[in-house]
């Protein structure tokens, strides 16, 4: 089953309706209402064999990544990161120093974005096993997946598609001896960014109509904001922002950078959308704040995504996509 249609399913079964819930599923995190405060709610697993492997994740790293991507979230609704619970699953065997390893790669990571390990169980387990549930707080507002509109502009924070390189070049090589164009992309794949000052400006800009963090490829997740705000997309192949890396490991492997881009996973830049009214208000606010945004295509009313590649238009069939079932 697709993930979009179990949890599509998941969420249809849901009967109860409660007040201070804002937000529930299909977003990065769950907004609720908690008296004079929003809180943002969300979790991610991470597993040994499907997220990390050994061979080329120390404990530390695979520590720190799991924290990471639900900080990630968080910052794509624009909020501020505060609590993390966690459910560590371990082997026998890795019960001592590689547990406390990996924990303490996951404090001092979290503890750079201010956030503070509140609690949690540990269970035994074939393989690692790590949820990660973070809580966090929108202070004046947040940005949600749902209010983007035809016309709007969408946008991205940062090169894509490194990721995926980085994550070829582990499994090819490991990380040792890396040449210098295999450095950033390896780092990508090993230890995330999640884009906190950007999330804070684009909300404080208040001309963001939607928003996410790229966790699984630009094709995947602006098909998520198409669902939630029933419309479509078209995203433009050449204007996707690439890294000198990315060029030459994609020429080594004779492959297009830009399917690298296009569909490569866990880059964890933000992608957003801009309604055409407020592009000069937007350019304005951002000028003084020196970080670069890229735009990569336009909402249509219009269901579905395309892509424009080569001045051809092509419907999107999402076989190269990232699936997670």
């Amino acid at each position: 089953m697709k993930e979009f249609n179990l949890i599509s399913r998941i969420k249809s079964g849901i009967t109860l309706n409660d007040k201070s819930l804002i937000k529930g599923i299909g977003d990065d995190c769950a907004v609720i209402q908690e008296s004079n405060r929003r809180l943002l709610v969300t979790t991610d697993a991470f597993s040994e064999g499907t997220h990390f492997k050994r061979k080329y994740f120390t404990p530390s790293q695979a520590g720190a990544k799991a924290a990471a991507v639900n900080i990630s979230d968080i910052c794509a609704m624009g909020g501020i990161p505060r609590y993390m619970f966690v459910t560590l699953g371990l082997p026998k065997k890795d019960s001592g120093a590689y547990a406390e390893s990996l924990m303490s790669g996951m404090i001092k990571y979290a503890e750079n974005y201010g956030v503070v390990l509140a609690g949690g169980d540990t269970i035994r387990s074939e393989k690692i096993f790590i949820s990660v549930t973070m809580i966090g707080e929108a202070d004046n507002g947040f940005l949600s997946r749902s209010g983007a509109r035809p016309g709007d502009r969408i946008f991205v924070t940062g090169c894509l598609g490194d990721a995926k390189a980085g994550f070829e070049i582990l499994e090819k090589k490991g990380n040792k001896n890396l040449k210098d164009f295999e450095v950033l992309p390896v780092k990508k794949i090993l230890i995330p960014q999640p884009k906190f000052a950007e999330g804070r400006l684009l909300l404080m800009s208040k001309c963001v109509s939607s928003c996410m963090d790229i966790s699984d490829g630009i094709i995947s997740d602006i098909s998520r904001i198409c669902e939630e705000s029933r419309v479509g997309a078209e995203i433009n192949a050449g204007l996707l922002p690439v890294s000198p890396s990315l060029k030459t490991a994609a020429k080594i492997n004779k492959k297009h950078a830009a399917d690298y881009a296009l569909y490569g996973g866990e880059d964890y830049e933000l992608l957003f959308t801009v309604p055409e009214s407020k592009l000069k208000k937007f350019a304005r606010f951002m000028c003084g704040y020196g970080l670069t945004f890229f735009e990569t295509g336009k909402i249509t009313a219009k269901k579905g995504v395309r892509v424009i590649k080569d001045g051809r238009t092509i419907k999107e069939n999402y076989l190269k996509a990232w699936k997670h079932f």
